[in-house]
C-alpha cells in the first residue's frame, strides 16, 4: 500500500518507453554512456548531486573492486540518457532472507535518489520496473534507502508503483535538519532560535576574539590549491576524536581517496564550497558542502578540539549561512544524522527521508516479498 501523507504525482502515460533501460557494469559503460550520464549530471545535479557521474564514479572506483554494482541507464528513442540508477543484488534485507536489488550505499553518500531528468520521472520508473521484472535472477524487490519524501523522483516512484499494482513497504522513516524555502521569507538563518541562544552564540564570537584575535572565514577560490585544502582537512579531522576512533577519512585509504576525488571533481566544476575558519593564523574549523542551482548539500566538516569550548563548528556554520544570499542558496539539506544535536538546535526545519521497498512482478516475487515483510514486522 502507498503510505498516506505523501503528495502523489500524475502518472505521465503520454511519454512511451522507447529505447528502455540498459543494465551494465560500470566498467562496461562505453563513451556514449559516460557522456550521456555526464550531461544528465549537469542538468539534474541540483536535486540529485549524490547520483552525479563524478560522485558515483568515485564511489565505485574505490568501493566496488569486484564490479558487483549495476548501472541502470534509461535512454529515449534518440539514445539520450534521461535517468541513471545504481543497484546491486543482495541476499538479505536486514535479518530477513530476501533476494532483492539494493540502491548504492556508502557512508559518504547521503541521498539515495536516482538521477532523473525533470518531466521523465514516470517513464523512468516504468522502464526500471519492466527491466528488473524481466531480469529474472530471483530478485523479489527493489529497495532504496534515503529517499527524500519531498523529492519529485520519490513521489513518482510511489505513484508508478501504485499505478502498476505493486506492493510497497516503507521500511523506515527518519528526518534531518534542513533549511527549506519559504514563500514569504528569506533563508531563515536564525529562525527558531531563542534570544538567549542567539546571545550565547554572539558571546562565543566575542570570547574567541578576546582570547585569540578576530576570526576570519575563507572560501577556497577556483584558482586556489584544492589539494592543500584537502590535505589540511584530512589532517585536522584525523587529529580529533574520529582519528582516535578510527572513523576519520584518513583512517581508511579508500575513504580518503574517495574524498580527494569527489572534492577535486566538484571544485573543478564550481559545485562545492570549501571553507576554513581561521584565528591567529591557525585553522580551527573546516567545512565543505555541494552547490547546485540554489541547492546546498552538507558534506564534510571538522574542527580543532583545542578550541572546542568556543564551538568553532557552529561559528563556521553561522558564517556559511550568512553568505547564503551571495551564494544563491535557496534551500539547504544538512545531510547530517537525525541525532546530530548541534545542527538540530540551530535549524528547526526537517527533511523526511524514507527507505522504500517495492515488489517486482516476477514469478513468486510478491509472495516472497509479502512473507519477508511479515517476518520483518514480527521481528
Amino acid at each position: 500500500m502507498i503510505p498516506l501523507g505523501l503528495d502523489q504525482v500524475q502518472i505521465d502515460t503520454a511519454i512511451p518507453l522507447m529505447a528502455g533501460v540498459r543494465i551494465a557494469r560500470f566498467r562496461d559503460l562505453d563513451a556514449r554512456d559516460l557522456a550521456g550520464w555526464a550531461r544528465l549530471s549537469d542538468q539534474c545535479g541540483a536535486d540529485s548531486v549524490f547520483g552525479s557521474d563524478w560522485f558515483v564514479g568515485a564511489v565505485l572506483t574505490h568501493f566496488d573492486p569486484d564490479g558487483a554494482h549495476r548501472i541502470c541507464i534509461a535512454t529515449d528513442a534518440l539514445g539520450e540518457c534521461y535517468g541513471v540508477a545504481v543497484l546491486t543484488p543482495a541476499a538479505r534485507l536486514g535479518r530477513v532472507p530476501l533476494a532483492h536489488w539494493r540502491g548504492l550505499a556508502n557512508p559518504n553518500r547521503f541521498l539515495g535518489v536516482p538521477l532523473v531528468r525533470r518531466g521523465r520521472e514516470a517513464a523512468f520508473w516504468r522502464g526500471m520496473f519492466a527491466a528488473l521484472d524481466w531480469q529474472g535472477q530471483g530478485q523479489a524487490a527493489l529497495c532504496l534507502a534515503d529517499m527524500p519524501a519531498d523529492h519529485r523522483v520519490t513521489r513518482a516512484l510511489l505513484a508508478q508503483a501504485g499505478a502498476e499494482g505493486r506492493m510497497v513497504e516503507v521500511l523506515a522513516r527518519h528526518d534531518r535538519a534542513a533549511l527549506l524555502p519559504s514563500a514569504d521569507a528569506a533563508l531563515p538563518l536564525d529562525a527558531g532560535l531563542s534570544s538567549k541562544r542567539l546571545a550565547r552564540l554572539r558571546s562565543l564570537d566575542r570570547k574567541l576574539e578576546r582570547d585569540h584575535g578576530a576570526a576570519s572565514c575563507h572560501r577556497l577560490g577556483l584558482d586556489d590549491d584544492i589539494d592543500a585544502w584537502i590535505d589540511a582537512f584530512l589532517t585536522l579531522e584525523a587529529a580529533g576524536w574520529k582519528g582516535r576512533a578510527g572513523s576519520a577519512l584518513a583512517s581508511a585509504p579508500a575513504s580518503a581517496a574517495l574524498f580527494r576525488d569527489v572534492v577535486r571533481s566538484a571544485h573543478a566544476r564550481g559545485a562545492i564550497a570549501c571553507l576554513a575558519l581561521d584565528v591567529g593564523g591557525r585553522t580551527i574549523a573546516m567545512s565543505s558542502f555541494f552547490l547546485a542551482n540554489g541547492h546546498g548539500f552538507g558534506f564534510k566538516c571538522c574542527f580543532d578540539e583545542g578550541f572546542a569550548s568556543y564551538a568553532p563548528g557552529i561559528l563556521l556554520l553561522r558564517r556559511i549561512m550568512a553568505m547564503a544570499d551571495r551564494l544563491g542558496i535557496t534551500q539547504f539539506d544538512s545531510c547530517s544524522a537525525a541525532t546530530e544535536a548541534t545542527i538540530n538546535g540551530l535549524w528547526p526545519q526537517r527533511r523526511e527521508l524514507l527507505d522504500i521497498a517495492v515488489a517486482l512482478h516476477a514469478p513468486l516475487a510478491e509472495l516472497r516479498f509479502d512473507s519477508a515483510m511479515r517476518a520483518r514486522q514480527a521481528w
